[in-house]
């Protein structure tokens, strides 16, 4: 199952935040959508129900988006260097 999530939420406006989704929902009906800021650890709890012992995820995005921190966020540790 396809999770969106927009990451850095911390660095934008409400706005913002809400005309990203709003793209994604036209692009993408009824994929699950997710803002956040792993930086700031804010939000990351709602991807507990996609991350379990026994699923695989993958994390695709551009350099500097932050797949790295939130990896560490969801591991509860400094696995990977940000």
């Amino acid at each position: 199952m396809p999770v969106f999530l927009l990451n850095k939420a911390d660095l934008c406006t409400q706005e913002e935040i809400e005309t990203a989704l709003s793209q994604i929902r036209h692009i993408a009906p009824g994929t699950a959508l997710h803002a956040l800021s792993a930086e700031k650890n804010e939000g990351v709890e709602t991807l507990n129900r996609y991350v379990a012992k026994g699923v695989t995820v993958s994390l695709v995005g551009n350099s500097g988006v932050g797949k790295s921190t939130l990896i560490n966020r969801l591991t509860g540790t400094d696995l990977l260097k940000t």
